[in-house]
């Protein structure tokens, strides 16, 4: 949700990545809450850490679950 959000507000200043450590899937009820305010994440995937090792970033975003 964090990269269709960021993505939808400032992707054109930014390249958009998203990446978890237990990647899985996109939850099904996310991709329709999302899409009720015109935002379509149905081709996002879930993708893990590992692949982004060897990248640099000008900026990393936390989410930590409570």
């Amino acid at each position: 949700m964090a990269e269709g959000f960021l993505k939808r507000l400032a992707g054109d200043k930014f390249d958009v990545f998203s990446a978890g450590i237990k990647p899985t899937q996109v939850n099904s009820l996310s991709i329709r809450v999302m899409g009720e305010i015109g935002i379509d994440i149905s081709k996002q995937h879930s993708k893990s850490v590992e692949k982004f090792l060897d990248s640099q970033f000008d900026y990393v975003i936390t989410k930590v679950d409570a």
